[in-house]
């Protein structure tokens, strides 16, 4: 139990930070890169499905930090669930030329990081996270202060995790 405890810690750390930073560039003003309308407070919960059939609800609280004309992306995260929680700093950034977002994201609570990339489409927005010993795919769609996140790690004891996000009104 501990070892999937540790890989869900690191899989969630890395994939939930790679949601926001693939937000569709539809999604910002004219001219601005895809995370100019992310700026500012989310939160939201979920559930984690493990390979068992258990499931377990998780609770996060997510601020943005957008610069570069909607071209970089910094996050602070913090998630819990009734066994353990999580801290996660992370900057990403949108290659304009290559049409793609790479990054790092840094769990501070257990001292783990990794690297991010993906792409976005017109309907559906993909990418992967990696980090020692996992590999994870992520699927993300958001619609205005709604985010849905749905993460599917490779070859761990976590089936799925899905998690809804809502911007915070100032």
């Amino acid at each position: 139990m501990e070892t999937a405890k540790r890989m869900l810690r690191g899989i969630l750390a890395g994939a939930l930070i790679l949601a926001p930073a693939l937000a569709p560039p539809v999604l910002a003003q004219s001219g601005s890169g895809p995370f100019a309308d992310l700026g500012g407070s989310w939160t939201g919960s979920g559930t984690i499905k493990l390979a068992g059939g258990t499931s377990e609800r998780i609770r996060c609280r997510v601020t943005y930090t957008v610069a570069d004309g909607g071209n970089r992306l910094g996050q602070e995260m913090k998630c819990a669930s009734d066994s353990y929680s999580l801290a996660v700093t992370s900057d990403v950034a949108f290659k304009k030329d290559a049409g793609v977002v790479t990054g790092t994201w840094l769990e501070t609570t257990y001292g783990t990081g990794g690297f991010l990339s993906g792409r976005a489409t017109a309907r559906e927005i993909t990418g992967r996270v990696e980090g020692r010993n996992f590999f994870a795919e992520v699927t993300v769609n958001t619609t205005g202060n709604d985010q849905s996140v749905t993460i599917r790690p490779r070859g761990q004891d976590v089936e799925e995790v899905s998690v809804k996000l809502q911007r915070r009104s100032s």
